[in-house]
């Protein structure tokens, strides 16, 4: 079996986490995150479970797209019916993307327009990112979120000095990226801006597209722009702004003409993002006041002609913040204002959410322990309260740092906009017409243990989590938007790690069960039962290089079908000559293999791409 590859690799990193010693590049044990609690935190002190991705991590890997990223990590599966810019659905322990709530520098990005309120996590290129931090499961809690989870993402910051770099990639399928960035500062104002223009010729991937196929191509222009201003030793403002601009061709889409299929489909997404913040802190506290917007337009072409567009928005004020009471106890706090809008020429929709937290951390010697609330009064749907309790416990033992940790939490989610308006609309009909939606309700809980010694870890987590009321389409008779009695349920084990082979190789994996049912017990679609990563990385002097294995197995489409299993190598490297100039390389699917994610969606076979970089 494919997937024992996985787990006798990750056996072997446990046993080198326990008996490797300090590599020569040890990197520091005490990383700081902000996602769990809305302030800087320890990772060893955080009672959920995390995935923080690195600059440095990002640059090994290589992937361009945030798909392939997150299809590498620790409880995370993506599906994607294609190449680049082609439809991407991430799901975190087995939980759709719509029940994910996806933060770019503190802004949502999601699309209120969308059928259920998914970002468009295939136009989120790599380029421009310096950091992502995920929750995994319904733990979110001070950010509002739902079983699946948070993922924050942070642009290249600025900071005192100046840096730049220009980049050109090409590769196969006329793939050609480039990118420029820029940031310059001193004690009292700093900026950065950062530009990435990809194109791409793509491939034909669908198999319904027989007859004289036609390759898809994609194209995106992302900007990033970010300014701090230091006023005084306690106040700062800060701003940021983000534009996407993508198009995208693909397969099956509905003639206006003759009612029936073609394959010359094409759509336009357009969005603009920006937040502005006043921060006033201390040594022992911070609050933060901030407002912040989205934009999201899309535009759907048949043969050429418009045939469907929708704008969507995002809006919120906030009050945040923490303070630090005692050199045990912290608590920390949130105030929030939320406007979502949609409009698709026929329905025009809007809805205020207004949300608070407070969030008590307290240290006992050795462990530490959380628990907050949340009370969110919904436009639509009345109040909800949900809690978030978590603990954990530090134990020396053989030289290392032994961390029991516990969390149990709930989360809802109000029906989307869309999803409302389809069943009140002309297309609606029988039992969904009838069907007046009710929100969900989210809950789970998770116990793991994480070993750290000189620069090693590893780390497992059992998870069990489940939904009151799912909403879903009637993919059987397309009446429009239903929901199901009973629980749908996602549970399994999550195990990963890091250790140093050698001063020059380290290995990175990780490998994830999950079995989840719908509430009458059938497996649920596009889920596979395993997946895993593996990385060997080589890293001395100037050259950096990474091997990477990923795969899934045991997944059903949505007629309960099995789907082919696969693992997919990919390889990177990266040469610096030492006076700013370093070349890269990247192929992925070495082995040239078929595989599909989507059923009657082609990969691209291998792929090949090298480029260029200049740091000044």
């Amino acid at each position: 079996m494919k997937n024992r590859f996985i787990l006798s690799a990750m056996t072997v990193a446990i046993s080198g986490a326990l008996s490797v010693t300090a590599a020569a590049d040890e990197r520091a044990l005490e990383e700081t995150i902000v996602i769990a609690s809305r302030a800087p935190t320890e990772l060893a002190d955080t009672g959920v479970a995390v995935n923080v991705i690195t600059a440095s991590e990002m640059a090994t890997l290589g992937y361009v797209d945030l798909a392939n990223l997150l299809d590498a990590q620790t409880g995370i599966s993506v599906t994607q019916d294609g190449g680049h810019g082609k439809t991407a659905a991430v799901r975190i322990r087995g939980e759709e993307g719509f029940r994910t709530r996806v933060l770019l520098d503190g802004i949502d990005i999601s699309d209120p327009s969308s059928p259920q309120v998914s970002p468009r996590i295939e136009h989120l290129l790599t380029s421009g990112l310096n950091r992502i931090e995920v929750i995994r499961g319904p733990q979110g809690l001070l950010h509002g979120a739902d079983a699946g989870g948070v993922i924050a993402m942070t642009s290249t910051q600025p900071r005192e000095g100046f840096d730049a770099n220009l980049r050109a990639d090409g590769g196969s399928n006329g793939f050609q990226q480039y990118s420029a960035s820029v940031g310059a500062g001193n004690e009292l104002i700093q900026g950065s801006l950062s530009l990435t223009d990809l194109t791409d010729d793509g491939f034909n991937a669908s198999a319904n597209d027989a007859v004289n196929p036609d390759d898809d191509g994609y194209n995106n222009t992302t900007v990033h722009g970010n300014v701090n201003i230091q006023l005084t030793d306690r106040l700062a403002l800060s701003g940021t702004v983000h534009d996407i601009d993508g198009e995208n061709e693909y397969d099956n889409c509905f003639d206006m003409a003759t009612f029936g299929t073609t394959h010359d489909c094409r759509d336009a997404y357009t969005q603009t993002a920006y937040r502005t913040a006043a921060t006033y802190s201390g040594e022992q506290h911070s609050h933060e006041l901030a407002y912040s917007k989205s934009e999201t337009e899309r535009d759907y072409y048949s043969k050429g002609a418009l045939s469907y567009s929708t704008t969507g928005d995002n809006e919120e004020t906030s009050l945040t913040g923490y303070w630090q009471t005692t050199d045990a106890l912290r608590l920390s706090y949130g105030a929030e204002l939320a406007t979502n809008s949609l409009d698709d020429g026929s329905t025009n929709r809007e809805r205020d959410n207004t949300g608070l937290y407070l969030e008590a951390q307290q240290r006992l010697g050795s462990s530490v322990l959380t628990a907050g609330v949340r009370h969110d009064d919904n436009d639509d749907f009345g109040t909800n309260t949900a809690w978030r309790i978590t603990g954990v416990t530090h134990l020396p033992i053989h030289a290392g740092d032994l961390a029991l940790r516990a969390a149990a939490g709930t989360g809802f989610r109000a029906p989307s906009l869309y999803e409302v308006a389809y069943n009140k609309g002309p297309w609606a009909y029988g039992e969904a017409a009838n069907t007046e939606l009710e929100q969900e309700d989210s809950q789970g809980w998770e116990v793991g243990a994480r070993f750290t010694r000189a620069g090693n870890f590893v780390e497992i987590v059992y998870f069990d989590q489940s939904i009151e009321n799912e909403i879903y389409f009637d993919l059987t008779s397309y009446t429009g938007y239903l929901q199901r009695s009973g629980e749908t349920t996602s549970k399994g084990v999550e195990l990963s790690g890091e250790f140093a082979l050698s001063t020059s190789f380290s290995l990175v994996g990780n490998s994830t069960w999950n079995d989840t049912e719908t509430a009458t017990g059938e497996q649920r679609p596009y889920r596979p039962e395993w997946t895993g990563r593996m990385s060997l990385v080589f890293n001395q002097d100037n050259l950096n290089a990474a091997v990477t294995a990923r795969l899934a197995q045991d997944a059903v489409d949505t007629l309960g079908n099995n789907m082919n299993d696969y693992t997919v190598w990919d390889a990177s490297a990266r040469y610096a000559f030492g006076n700013g100039l370093s070349v890269n390389a990247r192929v992925e699917n070495l082995t040239d293999d078929d595989y599909e994610q989507v059923p009657n969606y082609f990969n691209g076979g291998r792929i090949w791409y090298a480029g260029v970089q200049y740091d000044l």
